[in-house]
């Protein structure tokens, strides 16, 4: 089988959820011919390049990439660069590679990741099956007023075109599409959902635990076991100290991060940190925050003695956090593409976030199952249901058998990729 996969240029930034797509490539590479598309490669030294198509200003060339040994087709506009929250970029890409994949490649798939490619999908030959990854259910303000300024409406938006046109759409949580289904949160995409659900499918992106993994991590000094569960104390006091709070394994460290914006519900969290300075824990809030929230989180060591502030971390500080942390906190009341608080599962930090998306795929909560429980869901968007759950799992916290019983199942519950790939390979056999 011939498969070319679109992918958003993020695929080779260690950082982001999109790094991950990687897996899926080397997973079929091994049984299939893979060609990866990308719009350029930023940054990226490659050991091998070739111009495989010039004309017009626009350079279509491979280039392999040392690290993962796969060739990359990359387009490039010589005269300028691409901007893909503008419509007429985003057009112009996609008339370029559905020409180059339906003239050149002809493959038997096209699978597209990235809500802004969705224009690729309509240009592709019909007798080619396409595949469209949603991971933004809206489109960004500036390619809304993109489009509007070039006379078009969110109607003939990418992101529509790729659900509209493509074989298969896939979101990243089967949760998601029930609540756009139900109108619980307002999309475009609802009527689409409607009318072609049986097209439409669910499926979370996993957890590399080559890397993501508490018995093994090379970040830690200690590292520990959801079966040897001692030396995360010792991580925990260690980062107490760093932070400088209270060396006390009794009082829980709470975590929010790494996305600090409006759309992770920080607002909330902002609402209430008044109150939350004021409950016997320690809160650590870590990431590179909006710039509407800078002075007030830089602030907080001079208001608050037991709430930190850690501004755009390191890799190693977010294993050694996850090490030390007992609570992860999201009030984000769309959760789309954060992966997040899986990887703190994986260090038994429990997680509590409102009940949405992704959280509400892969969190148990007590109410569901408490012999099962690995973290907390609440039902409500509003700030004095999150406070509210929030005291419930500190009291909880304080039980440490009963405790110990979340921590356990955080740890032990598997959203490693093995399943994952599964489901996709289902889905290509299905569609082919």
């Amino acid at each position: 089988m011939k498969i070319v996969y679109v992918l958003p240029n993020k695929i080779f930034d260690k950082n982001t959820y999109e790094n991950s797509l990687k897996h899926i490539l080397f997973h079929f590479n091994k049984k299939n011919e893979i060609i990866p598309f990308v719009p350029f490669i930023e940054n990226i030294d490659p050991f091998h390049k070739e111009i495989v198509y010039e004309k017009d200003n626009i350079l279509v060339e491979t280039n392999q990439i040392i690290e993962d040994n796969l060739y990359y087709l990359t387009v490039k506009k010589i005269d300028s660069d691409f901007d893909f929250e503008n419509a007429d970029s985003l057009k112009f890409f996609s008339e370029v590679v559905s020409k180059y994949i339906n003239e050149k490649i002809k493959p038997d798939v096209v699978h597209v990741f990235g809500s802004e490619f969705g224009y690729l999908v309509k240009l592709l030959d019909n007798k080619i099956k396409t595949i469209f990854n949603i991971n933004k259910i809206t489109q960004s303000s500036k390619l809304i007023q993109s489009l509007n300024s070039i006379g078009e409406s969110e109607s003939y938006s990418p992101l529509l075109y790729g659900a509209i046109y493509s074989d298969a759409v896939i979101f990243p949580s089967k949760k998601l599409i029930l609540q756009i289904q139900k109108g619980e949160i307002k999309s475009d995409l609802q009527s689409v959902i409607l009318k072609r659900y049986k097209n439409v499918f669910g499926i979370i992106h996993g957890i590399d635990y080559k890397i993501w993994n508490p018995k093994h991590d090379q970040y830690l000094k200690h590292n520990f076991s959801s079966n040897e569960i001692f030396n995360k104390n010792l991580c925990k006091s260690k980062m107490q100290k760093f932070l400088d709070l209270e060396t006390n394994s009794s009082i829980p460290l709470i975590i929010f991060g790494k996305d600090i914006n409006p759309e992770s519900g920080f607002d909330i969290i902002k609402s209430q940190l008044k109150f939350m300075s004021k409950m016997k824990i320690q809160f650590v809030i870590f990431g590179k925050p909006a710039e509407k929230y800078l002075s007030c989180l830089l602030n907080l060591k001079d208001k608050y003695h037991n709430i930190k502030f850690v501004n755009n971390p390191n890799e190693t500080f977010l294993h050694k956090i996850l090490s030390s942390s007992d609570i992860y906190i999201s009030p984000a009341t769309i959760n789309t593409n954060n992966y997040f608080h899986l990887k703190a599962m994986r260090y038994g930090v429990v997680p509590l976030t409102y009940n949405t998306g992704i959280y509400a795929d892969t969190i148990i909560s007590n109410l569901n199952n408490s012999k099962k429980a690995n973290g907390f869901l609440y039902l409500n968007k509003d700030s004095a249901s999150f406070i509210s759950k929030l005291k419930e799992v500190v009291e909880v916290f304080s039980e440490k058998e009963l405790w110990n019983s979340y921590v356990k199942n955080a740890m032990e519950k598997d959203f490693s990729w093995k399943d994952i790939l599964k489901e996709y390979e289902d889905l290509y056999v299905r569609e082919i």
